[in-house]
C-alpha cells in the first residue's frame, strides 16, 4: 500500500473520500491517505513532530499553499535530503511551485538553472508564462515529467470526486510503479454555467428556466459560486439556499471560476434578477490580485439588484466558533468581506463553516456544514430585501432611529457633524414626494419630540411615546435563546426591568407620522444604572430589546434607517463578523433591511456597523472646512508683529510681549509669528453637514485650496505659485491661489497654471457634489444597488466624494502603503530626536495609540512608524498577499532599536486583524535578533519578561473603555480611578496564538515608557472634539504616571498639514480652544444649527475636563476663557439658550465639577455667578 500526504488549504474532503472509496473498490486497498491542514501548524509553538513523521512515512507529498502560512515556510527544511515525489497542486508564488520533486523534474533546481541563465522568473510567475520559459528554456530530459504535472494540475483544477480518484491512479501509477490501466482523461466542466440541485448543469439560460420551472409572477434571485476545485465544496450552501426559498422566488444558480468568467457569466445569465447573492471569496472582477473594479460597478448598475455576502467560514472550525467569543480569522475577512464589499456587496451573513471530525481513512477532516438557523435567517433577510422591490411607496413602513445620547433632553439627535434635525425634514419631504404614506409635521421636529417626551431618561420633561405590554413582552422574551435570556437577567433583572417602564408597559421613544415612525433609539444603560460602568460585556437592558422587537414584530417597518453617525446597536456583545444567534445585533435587527446614513470620514465604525448590524452604508459628507484665521486681540498681536518687523522699536516689542502674556502664547518673536500662522492656517469645520448641503463658492474655494495643499499626482498649487512669485510670503500665495481657484469655479481661464492642471482641478470640483445622499437612501428603500465608493479624509483623500455612495474601508491588504511608510519614519525620527535633545538619551520604549479610524484613513502612518522604531523595513517583492521584513542593520540605522507597547480599540481588532498579525511577527523577529541589549531595547526587555506582548486593547467582547461614561457621569473621586479603570479594560494582550488577560506583563511594560504618542491625521477633528482622544490617549497617559511613578512625555504627531510634525499635547489642546472652542467664527458655525450646535460646544468642554482628569494638560486660561465667553457673557449665553438650554446648563455644570476637582483655579465670585446662571436659566426650564 502506497501512502499520500495532502497539506492543503482547501477542504475538498467529501469528494476526497468518494474518490478514496471508488479506488478502493475497484483496487482494493492500494493507497492510503492523509490529511494536513496548514493553519494546524500556524501558531509558533505548535511542534512539527507529528508531520515529519507524516512526511517521513509517505511516498507523496501533494501541497497546496496559496499563502504565507508558516508550515509553507517550514516545508523545504523539513523535505531536505528526502527522496519523496512532491507535487505542488495549485499555482502559487514560485517558492511554492520549487517543492514539486516528480521523476527527473526537480523545480527547485530547475528555476535556480534558469536564473543563472539570465531568465527572470517574477516570484508571482503565472502558469502560462512559467510553461512557455521552461518550454524554450528548460532542458529537454525533464518536459516529459513537466506534461505529467501539468495533467496532474488540470485534474485538481476540477476537484470532483472523478478527477481527484484518477488524478490519485495517475500519480500511483507514473510515480509509485503501480500497474493501472485505461485512466480517464480530465474530465473538464464549462468555465461558467448554470447548476440546478436537482437539474444539474447547463450552458442555455432558457432551457435551464425551463428545466427549473420559472414561474414569471415570483421574483428572481442570482447565486454565484465557484466551479471547478471549488464546486462540490461550496455546493451544500448552493443547495440549503435553493431549499429555503425555491418556492418562493426563481433562483438563477451560475458557477464561475472566480477570476475570468464572473463578469461573462453574470452578462449572460443575471442581467435580469431582483436580488444577487455571492458565494466566492476575492471580488468579482480579477480575484485574488482584483481587476478595474469600474466593470464590476458598471455591471452591477446595470442588474440594479443589492448585492448580499453568503458568508462561510474557509479556515473556521465550528466546534471553536460555537464555543468562542472571536468569530473567523482576519485573513477569511479580507477574502471573504472586505473584497466583496469594495464591489458593493452588503451583509455579510455566517451560514455555514468547517466541522472538525476524525475519519478513519483520511484522519482528522474538515466537513463543511450548513447551519440551518442562520441559512433560514439570511433566506428571510433576502425575502424581506425583495419586498422593498415589491412594495409600492404608500405601502412601506420606514422607521428612522436617531440618537440620544447621553440621554437626556440636551444630546437629542445626536450625531458626528450632521445636522440631524435639518437632514430629517428634507429626507421627510423626499419621502413624501416619492409616495410614502407620511404626514410632514408643522413644527420644528426638535420640537415636536421634546414636546411628546419621546426621549431617553428626560431630566426635566415627561416621557412619552407608544407603549409595550409586559406580558406581551415578557412572553417575547421568553422565546429568546436561553443563554440570552439568562444574560439579560444577570444585569437587568426580571422582564420588564426599571429603565422607561411604568404601570402602562415599557415606553419605547417612537413618533408616527403615518406610514414613517420617528424614533429614538434606546441608551445603552450605564447612565441610568452606574453599577455597570465596569461591565465587561454589558448586554442590552430590556427596554432596548423591546424596542428593536417592537419595529419588527409590532410595527412590521419594512426598513430600518439608523440616521447618522453613531448608534449603539453594532456595537452590543457578540463576534465581530460571522455572527451567531447568540450575537446581540444579529438579535435586535432582526430580519428587517437595515440602512444607515454615515459620515463619510468614519470608514472603521462603518465597517462595524457594517458586518455586525448587516448594515448598506450611504455616506454623508463631512462639512465645509474653513481657515480659523485670527479674531480679537489675537488679531491685533499680528498688526504689532507686522509694525515691528517693518520698523523695530522697543516700544512695540514690549506691546508685543504684554500682549501675548495676555493671550498665554510664547514672547519669542518666531514662536509667536509660527503660532499665529499655524492657527490662521488651522482648518475648521463651518457648522454641521445636513442632508445634500450645497456649498457655497467661498466654501468649494477653501475645500479645494485644503485639498491642493499637498502634492499628489499633480504638485501642490502653492509649491507650483511659489516658482512663479518667488518672492510673495506664503499668506500672499495662498491669497493668489484662492484667487484661481475663484477663476477656475466661474470657468475662467487663470493665468500660472499649465492646462492640465486646471483641467485636474476642474474635475476635482465635480466631487463636490452631494445630493445623492437622499437619492441613495430613497434607492435603498426601494431595494436597489448602490454603487461603492472609498469613505475617508475628504482633504487628504477627496476621491472619497461625491457621498451618497455604499461607503467601504481601504483594502486592509494595501496597509501600510509606501506614502504612510514615509510620513512613519519621519514621525519616527522626530519622536526620537526630540526626546535625545531634551532627555540626553534614546527613549527605551514608546507607548502608542493605534486605532482603526486612523489606520484606514492614512494607510498605516502608526504601523510605518513603528517599524522603524523598532527597525525594520516592509519588502514587497512577493504581492501583497505576502509581507516580509528586512531588519535594517545597526551600523545603517545609527541608534537603537526602540521597544513599543500598543495600544489598540476593538474597532482596529475587528478590521485590521492581519496587521496585528504582522506587528507580532515584527515583534518576534527583532527580539530574536543577537544584537547587544543596549542597541535592541526589545530584545532587551523580552530577556528581562520572557514575553513578547506588545500589543494591548480591550476584551474580545468590548470595543473601548468604561472611561468616558465614568467621566459623562462624574462616577470617580480620585483620578488613581480612572487609570485603573483604563488598566483594566485594556490589560488583553493581543498575541499570535489568541487573546490573553496580561494585567503584570502590561504593568511592567508602562512602568518602562518614556513617550506616549498619537497621530491626530485629519482636519475634521482636533483631540478635543472626541471623547475618545482623552479615553485613549489620557487613559494611556494615565496609566503610564500610574505604573511608573512619574509621566511620560505626551506627544502628538501631527499629519494634517503639508509637513508632518510633532508636539506636546498641552499645546495641540491651546491650539484647538484658540481654533474652535473659543473662536467666534467657530462657535457661529455651530451655533447656525438649531439644538445640536449648543450640544457639540458642550461636549468640548466635557472632553477639556476629560483630558484635565487624565493627563492635567488643559491650561488654567482656557476654563477661564471658557466661563467669560459662553456662560458669563450674556450675549453668547443668550445665544446657547436660543440654541439649546438644556446644553447650556450641563456647559456650567461641567465647569463647576473642573473646578470642584481642581483642575481650573479661580474666584469664589466667578464660581458663585455660574451657580446663579445655572439656577436662573433651570427655573425657566421648570
Amino acid at each position: 500500500m502506497k501512502k499520500v500526504l495532502a497539506i492543503t488549504t482547501i477542504n475538498n474532503t467529501i469528494s476526497l473520500k468518494e474518490a478514496l472509496n471508488k479506488i478502493k473498490g475497484k483496487y482494493g486497498n492500494i493507497v492510503k491517505i492523509r490529511k494536513i491542514y496548514l493553519d494546524k501548524y500556524e501558531d509558533p509553538k505548535t511542534p512539527l513532530d507529528d508531520i515529519k513523521r507524516e512526511i517521513s512515512e509517505s511516498d507523496v507529498i501533494l501541497v497546496d499553499i496559496r499563502g504565507d502560512e508558516r508550515l509553507g515556510r517550514k516545508l523545504p527544511h523539513l523535505l531536505a535530503g528526502r527522496e519523496k515525489t512532491v507535487i505542488s497542486l495549485v499555482w502559487s508564488s514560485h517558492r511554492i511551485l520549487s517543492l514539486t520533486r516528480i521523476g527527473k523534474l526537480n523545480m527547485h533546481e530547475l528555476i535556480k538553472e534558469l536564473q543563472k541563465k539570465g531568465v527572470n522568473i517574477n516570484p508571482l510567475i503565472k502558469e502560462d508564462e512559467l510553461k512557455n520559459i521552461i518550454e524554450t528554456h528548460g532542458p529537454h530530459e525533464i518536459k516529459e515529467d513537466l506534461r505529467k504535472w501539468f495533467k496532474i494540475l488540470e485534474y485538481y483544477k476540477q476537484s470532483n470526486p472523478e478527477n481527484l480518484k484518477n488524478m490519485l491512479l495517475y500519480i500511483l501509477r507514473e510515480y509509485c510503479d503501480l500497474n493501472i490501466n485505461k485512466i480517464p482523461e480530465p474530465v473538464k466542466m464549462p468555465k461558467y454555467g448554470l447548476y440546478h440541485p436537482y437539474k444539474g448543469v447547463y450552458k442555455d439560460l432558457e432551457e435551464y428556466k425551463t428545466a427549473a420551472d420559472f414561474k414569471p409572477e415570483l421574483n428572481t434571485i442570482g447565486i454565484l459560486f465557484y466551479s471547478g476545485m471549488h464546486f462540490d465544496d461550496t455546493r451544500p450552501l448552493v443547495e440549503a439556499l435553493y431549499e429555503n426559498l425555491y418556492d418562493k422566488v426563481n433562483c438563477i444558480i451560475v458557477f464561475s471560476d472566480g477570476i475570468s468568467y464572473n463578469i461573462k457569466a453574470l452578462k449572460e445569465y443575471m442581467m435580469e434578477i431582483d436580488l444577487f447573492i455571492n458565494l466566492q471569496y476575492f471580488q468579482i472582477h480579477g480575484g485574488p490580485y482584483g481587476g478595474d473594479p469600474q466593470v464590476t460597478y458598471q455591471l452591477m448598475e446595470e442588474i440594479n439588484a443589492p448585492y448580499l455576502i453568503c458568508l462561510r467560514g474557509h479556515e473556521t472550525d465550528l466546534n471553536e466558533w460555537e464555543t468562542r467569543d472571536e468569530s473567523l480569522k482576519p485573513m477569511e475577512v479580507i477574502l471573504a468581506v472586505t473584497l466583496p464589499e469594495l464591489d458593493g456587496g452588503i451583509e455579510p451573513f455566517f451560514t455555514a463553516a468547517m466541522r472538525t471530525k476524525d475519519d478513519e481513512d483520511l484522519g482528522k477532516i474538515r466537513i463543511v456544514e450548513v447551519l440551518p438557523e442562520r441559512m433560514e435567517k439570511f433566506s428571510k433577510r433576502i425575502l424581506n430585501w425583495l419586498k422593498l422591490k415589491n412594495k409600492e411607496n404608500h405601502e412601506k413602513k420606514i422607521a428612522i432611529v436617531i440618537y440620544n445620547y447621553p440621554p437626556g433632553e440636551g444630546n437629542l439627535g445626536s450625531a458626528g457633524y450632521l445636522d440631524v434635525f435639518k437632514s430629517l425634514e428634507i429626507f421627510l419631504k423626499k419621502l413624501k414626494k416619492h409616495g410614502y404614506k407620511i404626514r410632514i409635521p408643522k413644527e420644528n421636529l426638535k420640537d415636536l419630540l421634546l414636546e411628546n417626551g419621546i426621549i431617553n431618561t428626560p431630566r426635566y420633561l415627561k416621557r412619552s411615546g407608544h407603549h409595550l405590554n409586559i406580558k406581551e413582552y415578557t412572553s417575547w422574551f421568553k422565546k429568546l435563546p436561553e443563554k440570552i435570556q439568562e444574560n439579560i437577567i444577570e444585569y437587568w433583572g426580571e422582564p420588564p426591568g426599571n429603565i422607561m417602564t411604568d404601570q402602562k408597559g415599557i415606553t419605547l421613544p417612537i413618533l408616527d407620522l403615518g406610514g414613517v415612525y420617528l424614533c429614538v433609539q434606546p441608551s445603552r444603560g450605564v447612565h441610568e444604572d452606574p453599577e455597570n460602568y465596569h461591565s465587561k460585556d454589558l448586554p442590552p437592558h430590556h427596554q432596548y430589546l423591546a424596542f428593536y422587537h417592537y419595529l419588527e414584530d409590532v410595527l412590521k417597518v419594512d426598513a430600518i434607517i439608523h440616521f447618522g453617525m453613531h448608534g449603539t446597536l453594532e456595537f452590543t456583545p457578540g463576534k465581530e463578523t460571522g455572527l451567531s444567534s447568540s450575537c446581540y445585533p444579529d438579535l435586535l435587527i432582526g430580519t428587517i433591511p437595515h440602512i444607515y446614513y454615515y459620515w463619510v470620514g468614519n470608514t472603521s465604525e462603518s465597517t462595524i456597523a457594517k458586518r455586525r448590524s448587516y448594515a448598506l452604508c450611504i455616506s454623508h459628507a463631512s462639512p465645509p472646512m474653513r481657515p480659523s484665521d485670527l479674531y480679537g486681540e489675537y488679531l491685533i498681536l499680528e498688526d504689532l508683529l507686522e509694525e515691528y518687523r517693518e520698523e523695530e522699536g522697543e516700544e512695540t516689542l514690549k506691546l508685543i510681549k504684554e500682549k501675548a502674556e495676555t493671550l498665554n502664547m510664547p514672547t519669542d518673536l518666531d514662536e509667536i509669528e509660527k503660532e499665529l500662522h499655524r492657527m490662521k492656517k488651522r482648518l475648521i469645520p463651518s457648522g454641521l453637514h445636513y442632508m445634500d448641503r450645497e456649498w457655497s463658492l467661498e466654501e468649494q474655494i477653501d475645500y479645494l485650496l485644503g485639498v491642493l495643499r499637498f502634492d499628489r499626482e499633480h504638485p501642490s498649487i502653492l509649491k507650483i505659485l511659489s516658482k512663479r512669485f518667488k518672492k510673495l510670503p506664503p499668506e500672499k500665495l495662498e491669497k493668489e491661489a484662492r484667487k484661481i481657484l475663484k477663476d477656475i469655479l466661474e470657468d475662467k481661464i487663470p493665468e500660472h497654471l499649465p492646462k492640465d492642471y486646471i483641467e485636474w482641478v476642474k474635475e476635482l470640483s465635480k466631487t463636490i457634489n452631494f445630493s445623492s445622499e437622499s437619492k441613495s437612501l430613497i434607492k435603498a428603500l426601494n431595494g436597489e444597488y448602490i454603487k461603492p465608493n472609498r469613505g475617508g479624509d475628504p482633504i487628504k483623500d477627496p476621491e472619497t466624494y461625491p457621498t451618497g455612495y455604499s461607503m467601504f474601508a481601504f483594502d486592509p491588504m494595501k496597509i501600510p502603503t509606501v506614502a504612510s511608510e514615509n510620513r512613519g519614519r519621519k514621525a519616527a525620527e522626530l519622536l526620537i530626536k526630540e526626546h535625545l535633545k531634551y532627555h540626553g538619551k534614546y527613549p527605551e520604549t514608546i507607548g502608542i495609540i493605534l486605532w482603526g479610524f486612523e489606520t484606514l484613513k492614512t494607510g498605516g502612518d502608526t504601523i510605518s512608524m513603528i517599524l522603524e522604531l523598532l527597525g525594520l523595513r516592509l519588502t514587497r517583492k512577493y504581492g501583497p498577499w505576502v509581507k516580509k521584513f528586512e531588519v535594517i542593520p545597526l551600523e545603517e540605522l545609527g541608534r537603537p532599536r526602540v521597544d513599543v507597547v500598543v495600544n489598540i480599540c476593538g474597532i482596529f481588532r475587528d478590521t485590521l486583524g492581519t496587521q496585528i498579525d504582522l506587528l507580532n511577527r515584527a515583534f518576534k523577529q527583532v527580539a530574536e535578533l543577537n544584537e547587544p541589549e543596549d542597541m535592541n531595547y526589545i530584545r532587551k526587555h523580552y530577556l528581562e519578561d520572557k514575553s513578547l506582548a506588545r500589543i494591548f486593547g480591550p476584551s474580545p467582547k468590548e470595543y473601548a473603555t468604561n472611561l468616558p461614561q465614568l467621566v459623562e457621569n462624574s462616577s470617580w473621586d480620585e483620578e488613581e480611578e480612572l487609570s485603573d479603570a483604563y488598566r483594566d479594560c485594556m490589560s488583553y494582550a493581543y498575541l499570535p496564538d489568541g487573546i490573553k488577560r496580561e494585567d503584570e506583563i502590561l504593568k511592567k511594560q508602562l512602568a518602562r515608557v518614556d513617550i506616549v504618542t498619537q497621530e491626530r491625521d485629519n482636519v475634521e477633528y482636533e483631540v478635543t472634539d472626541l471623547d475618545h482622544y482623552y479615553e485613549f490617549l489620557g487613559g494611556l497617559s494615565s496609566s503610564v504616571k500610574a505604573c511608573k511613578g512619574e509621566e511620560a512625555t505626551i506627544k502628538v504627531i501631527d499629519s494634517t498639514e503639508e509637513e508632518i510634525y510633532i508636539e506636546d499635547l498641552d499645546k495641540t489642546i491651546e491650539r484647538a480652544a484658540r481654533t474652535r472652542i473659543l473662536n467666534p467664527k467657530w462657535l457661529d458655525g455651530m451655533l447656525k444649527h438649531d439644538f445640536h450646535g449648543a450640544k457639540h460646544i458642550r461636549d468640548r468642554i466635557e472632553h477639556l475636563l476629560g483630558f484635565s482628569a487624565t493627563t492635567d494638560k488643559v491650561e488654567n486660561w482656557i476654563y477661564e476663557n471658557v466661563a467669560d465667553k459662553l456662560i458669563l457673557d450674556p450675549q453668547m449665553r443668550k445665544k446657547l439658550l436660543e440654541n439649546n438650554p438644556f446644553a447650556t446648563i450641563e456647559i456650567g455644570e461641567i465647569l463647576l465639577e473642573t473646578e470642584r476637582r481642581g483642575y481650573w483655579k479661580t474666584s469664589k465670585e466667578k464660581i458663585q455667578k455660574i451657580r446663579e446662571t445655572l439656577i436662573s436659566i433651570e427655573y425657566q426650564l421648570e
